[in-house]
């Protein structure tokens, strides 16, 4: 490029890249590479609301005196609640 400007009389002192563009398969798949980690991450950001507050909710419930749980009750409480808010997430958007 510098050597064409220069027959023209031109002198090049910088020069920035306005667009790259790619091979329509290699665009594709950056793209389908960018959703998906995207995906990936509203998925975990979703999950860590879920745990949160099945956390709060388990707290809430025995420190009220609602429930008594023994560990086996617990862990199915938990999972269940989970289940739940996961669902409600994903389905009520």
């Amino acid at each position: 490029m510098a050597g064409a400007a220069a027959v023209a009389g031109l002198e090049v002192f910088a020069v920035q890249p306005v667009r790259i563009a790619y091979a329509p398969e290699v665009a594709e798949a950056m793209g389908r590479r960018r959703l998906a980690a995207l995906d990936a991450l509203h998925r975990d950001a979703l999950l860590a609301e879920a745990v949160d507050a099945v956390e709060e909710t388990v707290r809430r419930l025995t420190a009220r005196g609602l429930v008594e749980l023994d560990a086996r009750e617990h862990k199915a409480l938990v999972r269940d609640l989970t289940v739940a808010f996961c669902a409600g997430r994903t389905a009520g958007g």
